[in-house]
């Protein structure tokens, strides 16, 4: 949980930790990073609305190196922010107010889609060659020829999809249903 204010990030991990999820509170953007060079969450909660580096700037950078679902909590309710929020990669956006009840909803329902996003059955390896990319299942990461692609949860579930079943013609409804 990326969040500034002391109060609202006090609520939040409140209600997550009653549904026994364990949160992980920073302030910052920097703090954010640092913890995340050595804790994997399942889940991030991003403030857009942060001291020194904003929550845009964190999630181009986050980005780079994770395709862990992000959920943008902000009080930045307008249309070019939530689009932009979508469009640098994260997974819903909700804004303030909000009802803490269906934040843990949100919450809940992104770690289901993430738990089951076609990687359950992956294979042996961690990782799928083709061509000049490299699929690895565990870290949720496209690269080619050593470069990071940004891919949301889902082009990343459609791809993991598709490798696992190579040679085998499907359909969108297919793809879409598994």
């Amino acid at each position: 949980l990326i969040e500034d204010t002391t109060e609202l990030a006090a609520l939040i991990t409140l209600y997550l930790n009653k549904e026994g999820m364990e949160i992980r509170p920073v302030e910052s953007g920097e703090e954010a990073l640092a913890t995340l060079e050595n804790f994997q969450p399942d889940l991030v909660l991003l403030d857009l609305n942060l001291p020194g580096m904003g929550g845009f700037e964190f999630l181009q950078i986050f980005r780079k190196t994770s395709q862990v679902p992000v959920l943008i909590i902000s009080a930045r309710d307008s249309e070019k922010d939530i689009i932009q929020g979508l469009g640098d990669g994260a997974d819903e956006y909700i804004t303030k107010p909000f009802s803490p009840k269906v934040l843990v909803a949100r919450v809940q329902a992104m770690l289901r889609r993430a738990s089951s996003n076609g990687t359950d059955s992956v294979p042996q390896e961690q990782s799928v060659q083709f061509g000049p990319y490299t699929l690895y299942f565990d870290r949720y990461l496209l690269t080619c020829n050593g470069e990071r692609i940004p891919l949301s949860s889902k082009e990343f579930a459609i791809l993991a999809h598709l490798v696992k079943n190579p040679g085998i013609p499907l359909t969108a409804q297919a793809i879409y249903h598994d």
